[in-house]
């Protein structure tokens, strides 16, 4: 009797392969491996063959225990790693094999004194850029300067308009909004940040990404205002030590403090014709940040000059370019989302969209210029 050909990569033989690696781990470090093994199965692609990548991942592993130790599971199932990063599994086991381990021995080395948090950034910072990675550390560090800008114990306690939206944010948002009041506001200035929540209150914003959007546009104006009036007028007497683009800033700030209507108005209108632009498949997923990414991205390059777009073409060249072949794709930090760039050369253009894989949804998140030779 004929007897069936072995195959050391028979489903079987894989399954006890990776079964032995397994009984290796203490129960709770199982519970790891579980998770990881799970997130590759989710990860494969149409004839891919999760089991066999899985066992290549751990044959390159040097110490299968010293490697398991860096991870504890927490919430949802994510991996906490040396508690300087959590991620979701999909999320780790997409980096290579060299930059899973640089991960895993910075942030080991920086729990145990080895270096310094500046020392660590530096080491994982071009992973951090490339996968988008927020770091723990960097997220506490954030919500307590959000806490000590904004006076509050609590970032429940800061309100748009009677809306507690800073106080679940995800490791994402918090990323972004210590972002903008840094890079936008100046190190957390406190005329910018007023400005901000001013914004944010006259159009009645009710998340993050739309705080962020309308925080953009009001600073973005009032910087562009006092900009042409320091053009017109470069030798101001200022105060010693005092910078002429924040003294107008400043005027312009306390005039729109007291009236905002007139930025609100352009604002509201802005979104209107972005909205009604806004209607291809996939589009933007929010009439405010579309209006806002409209607002600083509807330069482009064509026929060799430089030119503002309308709001119908911009949004229609989103569309078209999200329609186009992916060239890039990433899992989020938290392994809800898969996010993909796409590049056109037609339109000297970038673009990016987030699918929800829970309910398969695709939004764009930006489109804008490419500066970069293509």
């Amino acid at each position: 009797m004929a007897h069936a050909e072995y195959s050391p990569n028979s489903e079987e033989n894989l399954i006890t392969k990776l079964a032995i690696y397994r009984e290796k781990l203490l129960p709770e470090k199982q519970n790891v491996f579980d998770t990881m093994q799970e997130a590759k199965q989710t990860m494969a692609k149409p004839g891919g063959h999760p089991k066999m990548e899985f066992l290549e991942d751990l044959q390159k592993i040097r110490n299968m225990q010293e490697f398991f130790e860096n991870f504890t599971l927490v919430e949802d199932r994510q991996l906490n790693i040396n508690n300087e990063i959590v991620i979701d599994a999909k999320a780790f086991l997409q980096m290579t094999n060299d930059e899973r381990e640089c991960l895993l021995k910075y942030s080991y080395d920086l729990k145990n004194g080895k270096i310094t948090e500046n020392q660590f950034f530096k080491a994982v910072n071009e992973i951090a850029k490339k996968y988008r990675i927020t770091f723990e550390r960097k997220r506490e560090n954030a919500i307590k300067k959000m806490k000590e800008a904004f006076e509050v114990s609590d970032m429940a306690d800061l309100q748009v308009k009677g809306k507690s939206i800073f106080e679940k944010m995800n490791r994402h948002e918090i990323c972004r909004l210590d972002n903008t009041f840094y890079e936008l506001c100046l190190n957390y200035n406190k005329k910018r940040l007023v400005v901000s929540l001013k914004m944010a209150s006259e159009l009645d914003c009710k998340s993050v990404a739309e705080f962020i959007a309308v925080s953009e546009y009001a600073v973005r104006k009032l910087n562009k205002q006092a900009a042409c009036t320091m053009e017109a007028n470069p030798k101001v007497q200022l105060a010693r030590g005092e910078k002429p683009k924040n003294y107008y800033f400043n005027i312009y700030a306390d005039e729109f403090l007291e009236n905002p209507r007139k930025i609100v108005e352009e604002f509201k209108e802005l979104k209107d014709k972005c909205d009604a632009a806004n209607t291809g498949c996939p589009r933007f997923g929010n009439c405010i940040t579309a209006a806002n990414h409209y607002d600083k991205h509807s330069n482009f390059r064509q026929k060799g000059q430089d030119v503002d777009v309308s709001p119908t073409t911009y949004f229609k060249m989103a569309t078209e370019i999200c329609q186009g072949p992916i060239v890039d794709q990433k899992w989020t930090q938290d392994g809800k989302s898969l996010s993909m760039f796409y590049q056109s050369k037609i339109y000297e253009a970038i673009a990016v969209t987030y699918r929800n894989i829970t309910n398969g949804s695709t939004v764009v998140a930006t489109m804008m210029r490419n500066k970069e030779k293509m």
